[in-house]
């Protein structure tokens, strides 16, 4: 079970329903599909690819700060006169300490943030439904789409990967307030550091975290008058094998009914031989997200980590 086993379930507390997304640096947007794989969204493709038109809300950018912190103690004061700094680099204004107690503790200081927001519109998930459906879009069965991202002009995110670790930082950025390592001017440098963790230092243009939500494919809300599937696991394999083996046009579905809340998104429709059944689009939670991790198929590509910038690294104690 790696790091982000411990992350995920935390930051998706701290944010009212969020995730992280890993690498910080890692490029998604709203549209986005794909799997969870080792505890993190693994993106295959975007929506968009298969001519689904949707809006994203875009509310004004924050002025304010973030900041999310698990097991992690933090202060700040002035830097010590003659304290050392980078050749070339102007000497450090101010200094900070975190302390990390237990796997997974972390701290994430943003700012500048704009959030996106995919638009709910009847069109845009009653055409997804029947494309699902039909098998025109290659959506696993355990596939997760983006519908929400909070991009950062500028982040500073610490994961400590061990039981404990201390670490160091300087640079020129204000000592008082919220999220002070957000707004850092010219850089943050490592003073010292023990243990191992994930270091995203002053990083710009970011995507911290990330909305989910899961299409499911089972019975219609409260059955139906005519034939009604099952519910079960070979649902999904089952419908996709009919309109194969039918050869079932995708304009042969017809739309039954439609139902949209704050807590899920369903349509139901009608297949050419008379089932009924309906894809229901909810916000992945903190089990599922979990659960889904576990089911994620072995096979499937992922794309590691390489991280090799400054600003962007990832440090162990000398002494291991």
């Amino acid at each position: 079970m790696s790091v982000l086993a411990e992350v995920q379930p935390r930051v998706h507390s701290l944010t009212g329903g969020l995730f992280a997304n890993w690498m910080p640096s890692d490029t998604v947007d709203v549209g986005d599909y794909g799997v969870i794989a080792r505890e993190r969204f693994v993106r295959d493709g975007n929506l968009r690819n298969y001519q689904l038109a949707f809006s994203v809300e875009t509310p004004e950018k924050s002025k304010g700060k973030l900041e999310y912190s698990d097991r992690a103690k933090f202060s700040a004061n002035l830097a010590a006169k003659g304290a050392a700094h980078i050749p070339g680099h102007p000497a450090p204004k101010a200094s900070a300490e975190i302390a990390f107690s237990g796997k997974g503790a972390f701290l994430y200081h943003l700012s500048g943030i704009t959030t996106r927001r995919l638009k709910n519109s009847r069109s845009f998930f009653e055409d997804l439904a029947s494309k699902w459906i039909a098998g025109a879009i290659s959506l696993e069965e355990n596939a997760v789409i983006v519908n929400e991202i909070r991009v950062a002009d500028k982040a500073t995110i610490v994961v400590s990967e061990g039981r404990d670790g201390l670490l160091k930082l300087q640079g020129n950025f204000s000592i008082d307030g919220q999220a002070v390592l957000a707004d850092v001017k010219g850089g943050l440098s490592v003073a010292s550091s023990s243990g191992s963790m994930f270091q995203f230092l002053g990083a710009e243009g970011t995507v911290p975290i990330i909305g989910l939500v899961r299409p499911v494919m089972g019975p219609p809300p409260g059955g139906g008058d005519v034939a009604v599937a099952s519910a079960g696991p070979s649902l999904f394999q089952r419908v996709r094998a009919l309109f194969q083996r039918n050869k079932w046009d995708i304009r042969a579905i017809q739309l039954r009914a439609y139902a949209s809340s704050a807590e899920e998104t369903t349509v139901t429709v009608e297949l050419p031989h008379g089932e009924v059944i309906a894809v229901a689009f909810s916000p992945v939670t903190a089990e599922q997200f979990m659960r889904l991790n576990d089911s994620a198929p072995k096979a499937h590509s992922y794309t590691e980590e390489n991280v090799a910038t400054v600003a962007v690294a990832r440090t162990r104690s000398a002494s291991r």
